[in-house]
């Protein structure tokens, strides 16, 4: 390889700051990559987006309608960082709105299950979905005083998938938080 050049830039734009790469070479090869022999550009560009908000977090009068209705409520607002059992702070929010539900509600005692997606090994997911489950009771309790014995958590790992995991999107699904009234 011959000639190699590399460039950055950054482009400003109404959207923010577009940044680009530039890479040129000269390539001679008689064996392997004969397509590529004479001047080789590779450019790379990362424009910005706005983020994508996943997170909701559902109220007290949600969650309610859904228990009323689904007989369950479906949670994605409790995060935890990748293979572990322990809830982010951004969950708090959420949290918040289960206990607000809680006191609103003395009479329910939901079980506190917690899905995974498919990806790694059955009895390693169940742990992880069990672990998690008992982060969730264990914060409720602790940070926010609901009796122990309203909940009950449940791991249930990949056992109950409500998308694919064939992809990213579908796997992001799986991986949630239900309350179900016992």
């Amino acid at each position: 390889m011959a000639g190699l050049r590399y460039a950055a830039l950054r482009l400003p734009g109404p959207g923010g700051d577009a940044h680009v790469a530039v890479v040129t070479y000269q390539l001679s090869n008689d064996s392997y990559g004969k397509a590529l022999n004479g001047r080789t550009i590779v450019v790379t560009i990362v424009e910005p987006r706005a983020r994508e908000q996943r997170m909701v977090t559902v109220g007290v009068p949600e969650m309610n309608a859904a228990l009323g209705r689904d007989g369950r409520i479906v949670l994605y607002s409790i995060m935890f960082d990748f293979d572990k059992a322990d809830i982010k702070p951004e969950s708090r929010p959420q949290l918040e709105e289960i206990a607000k539900l809680m006191r609103a509600s003395p009479n329910l005692r939901p079980h506190v299950v917690s899905h995974t997606d498919n990806q790694g090994q059955l009895a390693y997911n169940m742990d992880l979905s069990r672990r998690r489950a008992q982060s969730v009771v264990q914060a409720l309790v602790q940070a926010h005083g609901i009796a122990t014995p309203r909940l009950i958590s449940h791991g249930v790992g990949p056992i109950a998938p409500v998308a694919p995991n064939t992809d990213e999107t579908g796997r992001a699904r799986n991986r949630r938080t239900e309350l179900v009234p016992q």
